[in-house]
């Protein structure tokens, strides 16, 4: 193993360094090897007198938002190393005593309860409080010294060893001012120099040899079969280096062209598998390759026998020029790995593993940049890539022993050949652009009828596109009930411009194209992302999947199966079945529903399906072209002029008038589940979770009143109901949705998650009294939820990706909650909301109290 791990160095440190030709902004080179980036600008990292490390994270992304951590590194492994967690961790603080921590957080909107606060694993133990609104520094104040009395408990454990993370809408200065004045009350402790501590926290380390592992979990008529490949961890000294970027680059580029072969083995072998992924998951500062598949048991025979052609043929052949291209086409045009915008989380993550494991703290829009700024040829890429992948696979990581002998895959090679696709059309010429007023961006109109509206962004790493048609399957006059849950789906089974759609859609990822359909209730969206270079390919692929469509029943009766395995044997969880049950008892006889059943499957007429599909497409007139880039306006109008003139504008057809069969409740249904024999009894204290989640179906329209209001009250009436909780030491998590003709509802939602020990009649008396007295609020609480509401909308409409949104509900459904969105909000009066509070109580209700086992939580 030892030589392997020197092998893998040695290939990406001499990548790093050939591509490195200029350091990159503040970088740092090490001494004969490879750089370092700097810290991300917005993470302030420091480490106080008495030894505990903080680190604070400025992100105003999530406007009034923060996550608070607290990491333990002990001086011995723990003795689980398969880890453990636990949802309340506060509780007799000395700061806190007795429940008040977790009655603090919930009655704060902590999200207790409802997700792990308290994990532990080989390598450390860590705290999390997150998502936790912070209105005014109050809140956060208070968290933070939660997790110092946590720090101060274990008297064994110095400061030294912990670490602090505050990231979020904060102010560092205030925050960091705060750190310091708590710690003069913890002062800097003595241990005993010679204690051992079980040698590096680094993972891997004086641990047994991990190899990798088939395992095949079989539940009579569903397999899922995986394979694993441990990648080693880097030396400690390298974990904070371009290398861990640039192997990360390596690894998409494996994902992606194992899973494609994946694809074309099952085709080969004749199998229908019911899913398969590849992906690189972060393991400490190592990783693990991970080859995951889902199919009918019947099948696993032959599926092991695909998996040791598939892996045999990547060992001794490593991957073609064409792989490398298609995913190094995909990461430089921004559809393959792309980095997050939303920091918060994304730094704090990395600062945990900065505190254990001493990786770097650059962002991943950091590491982007620097693998963008240092291109491959494709030759010498192609090179490092199966070297890299050769150190991996022919390790001996994985047990190929326990698959047997099996026939070489067919590898039918992909096709990048854009002669299948229709032939480029007719130059178009350009109108003078517009401006649209809703938004500022451009109205790019040109002589064959199309509009597109764009909205130019330089930090976009590709282009997203929308099409969006007003209209919806509740017009499907022919609609069988329950049968538009798989609308969806089925746009994607038809043979385009002489292609079976799954050939199409390699032929769109060769050039880095992503195209996803939703056929909802009210409208029709084909959307995506594609590569700068490769729009030209993308016009002419939407002009092949809206005008070149024949039916593919095989495809169908493929579909059928699968989804018919899905249902019945591989995706039975808990949460799906809840779900059910909830929509049934919502939406009665409806034949609108968005829930995938069994019985709609079986119903599902192929052929008049795709005809309302295919006229659904037809009806240009109707369709909206919104595009996000960052191509200036004369770059991407000049694109189109070349490559748009496919398209004909079709006479706006009027809209069939909806058939208004929702059946929405009226009145209260309260439900029990019982899974594996448990049920959510009266006195609690079963072997499993104890789950209460509920929906309000409230009667109002989607207008910029209705819809703001609503926010409010919600946020009113999670607190209502926290309240109630607060002395159980849990809290809720709450939705809100909004239905657009023919729904014209809106959906209050709650979920919470109990302790084992609680008497559930008690708890559900205590919330249901408290739902009552939510429309009696303060004023204090109404003009607090008023600021979080502020404060929610202002980041979502910072967003880049919420104008395809605001573009569809203006030019879709002639809706408009935007404008002047912070006068609106300003202007809501408490009795607004304590009116809509009552109108929601009024409204139809439906609980359900589960107890899930804890086997079926793990």
């Amino acid at each position: 193993m030892a030589r392997i791990i020197l092998l893998i160095i040695s290939i990406i440190s001499s990548l790093a360094l050939s591509v490195a030709v200029a350091p990159a902004a503040g970088a740092q080179r090490h001494s004969g090897g490879p750089e370092t980036l700097p810290d991300a600008p917005n993470l302030r990292k420091g480490v106080l007198g008495n030894g505990l490390t903080y680190y604070i994270i400025t992100d105003n992304s999530d406007a009034g938002m923060a996550d608070f951590i607290l990491v333990q590194k002990p001086f011995v492994p723990s003795v689980n190393p398969g880890g453990r967690h636990g949802s309340v961790f506060a509780t007799g603080l000395y700061s806190f005593p007795g429940n008040l921590g977790p009655a603090f957080l919930a009655r704060a909107g902590a999200p207790v309860g409802t997700s792990s606060f308290f994990t532990e694993d080989r390598d450390a133990c860590i705290y999390r409080i997150t998502d936790m609104p912070v209105t005014g520094m109050a809140e956060a104040d208070s968290v933070i010294l939660m997790l110092v009395n946590i720090a101060s408990r274990d008297e064994d454990l110095p400061l030294s060893r912990q670490a602090l993370i505050v990231s979020g809408d904060v102010d560092p200065d205030r925050v960091e001012e705060h750190v310091s004045l708590l710690a003069m009350h913890e002062p800097l402790r003595k241990t005993d120099g010679s204690r051992k501590t079980g040698g590096s926290t680094g993972r891997g380390a004086g641990r047994p040899e991990m190899s990798g592992t088939v395992r095949i979990e079989d539940s009579g008529n569903f397999s899922v079969v995986t394979v694993s490949y441990p990648l080693r961890p880097l030396p400690e000294k390298l974990r904070n280096t371009v290398i861990v970027p640039i192997s990360g680059r390596m690894n998409l580029y494996i994902s992606e062209a194992i899973d494609r072969r994946l694809s074309l083995a099952a085709e080969s072998y004749g199998l229908n598998l019911l899913w398969h992924s590849v992906s690189v998951r972060e393991s400490g500062p190592g990783s693990v390759l991970g080859i995951g598949l889902g199919l009918a048991s019947s099948d696993t025979c032959i599926v092991k026998d695909m998996l040791k052609a598939v892996m045999e043929t990547v060992e001794s052949e490593g991957f073609s020029m064409e792989e490398y291209r298609m995913a190094d086409r995909a990461f430089s045009g921004g559809t393959l790995g792309v980095s997050a915008r939303n920091l918060r989380k994304e730094l704090a993550d990395r600062a945990v593993s900065n505190f254990i494991y001493g990786t770097s703290l650059a962002s991943s829009v950091q590491e982007r940049d620097y693998l963008l700024a240092r291109p491959l040829s494709d030759t010498l890429g192609l090179d490092y890539l199966n070297r890299y992948a050769s150190a991996i696979f022919k390790s001996g990581c994985a047990r190929r022993d326990s698959l047997p002998e099996a026939p070489a895959v067919m590898n039918d090679p992909f096709t990048a050949d854009t002669a299948l696709l229709p032939a480029v059309p007719q130059r178009i010429s350009a109108r003078l652009v517009r401006t649209e007023h809703l938004t500022g961006a451009s109205v790019l109109p040109f002589s064959n009828g199309l509009k597109v509206y764009y909205k130019e962004d330089p930090e976009a790493e590709a282009v997203s596109f929308s099409i969006f048609y007003k209209g919806g399957y509740s017009e499907d006059t022919g609609i069988s009930p329950g049968a538009g849950a798989f609308y969806s789906d089925i746009m994607k089974l038809d043979s385009v411009s002489g292609m079976d759609y799954r050939r199409f859609e390699r032929l769109l990822e060769c050039y880095g194209i992503t195209l996803e359909c939703d056929f909802a209730l009210n409208h029709l969206t084909v959307s995506g992302k594609c590569p700068v270079t490769s729009l030209d390919v993308l016009w002419r692929g939407l002009n092949a999947f809206i005008n070149e469509r024949t039916a593919d029943s095989a495809a169908f009766a493929d579909y059928v199966a699968r989804e018919r395995m899905l249902l019945q044997y591989g995706d039975g969880s808990e949460c799906r079945e809840i779900a059910d049950t909830m929509d049934f008892l919502l939406h009665p006889f409806s034949e609108f529903s968005s829930r995938k059943r069994l019985s709609a499957l079986d119903s599902l007429d192929y052929a008049s399906i795709r005809d309302f599909i295919s006229e659904k497409l037809d009806r240009t007139g109707n369709a909206v072209f919104a595009f996000v880039s960052p191509l200036s306006v004369e770059g991407f109008k000049d694109v189109c002029r070349e490559n748009a003139g496919w398209f004909e504008k079709k006479k706006a057809v009027r809209n069939r008038n909806y058939r208004d069969n929702l059946n929405v409740l009226t009145g209260q249904v309260t439900s029990k589940l019982s899974f594996g024999g448990h049920g959510a009894d009266a006195e609690g204290g079963g072997n499993g979770i104890l789950r209460y989640d509920a929906v309000y179906a409230v009667p109002c329209e989607y207008d910029s009143r209705d819809f703001y209001t609503a926010r409010i009250a919600a946020l009113i009436m999670k607190t209502a109901m926290d309240g109630s909780l607060a002395a159980y030491g849990t809290s809720s998590r709450s939705g809100l949705r909004f239905g657009l003709p023919p729904d014209r509802c809106c959906y209050l939602s709650f979920s919470v998650v109990l302790p084992d020990d609680v008497n559930v009649s008690e708890v559900a008396f205590d919330m249901a009294t408290a739902m009552k007295k939510a429309s009696c609020f303060s004023d204090s609480s109404f003009e607090r939820a008023k600021r979080i509401v502020l404060n929610e909308v202002r980041s979502h409409y910072s967003e880049p990706g919420s104008w395809a949104g605001l573009i569809r509900e203006r030019y879709v459904f002639n809706k408009n909650v935007f404008s002047g969105y912070e006068e609106r909000i300003s202007g809501i009066a408490p009795e607004d909301v304590a009116d809509f509070i009552r109108k929601s109580l009024a409204g139809g209700c439906v609980e359900v109290f589960s107890e899930i086992p804890l086997k079926d939580c793990e």
